[in-house]
């Protein structure tokens, strides 16, 4: 099997999880399964509102806030 080079290097990967982590903050969420809304009960709530998980996410949460 032949290996493939990494499109990017080990110095943009870095740059960019720096990046990732001053400009982003992240919250896991663990669901029951079932007994919460599952994933794809949410995936499908987002899809409705032509949405992305995440924005359909965090305008719940800014609904509630």
């Amino acid at each position: 099997m032949q290996d493939k080079a990494l499109r990017t290097t080990e110095a943009q990967r870095a740059a960019s999880l720096k990046w990732e982590r001053e400009n982003n903050e992240k919250i896991t969420v663990k669901l029951r399964r079932g007994k919460d809304p599952g994933k794809d009960q949410i995936r499908a709530a987002a899809a409705a509102n032509d949405q992305s998980v995440n924005e359909w996410i965090i305008e719940a949460i800014r609904d509630k806030l």
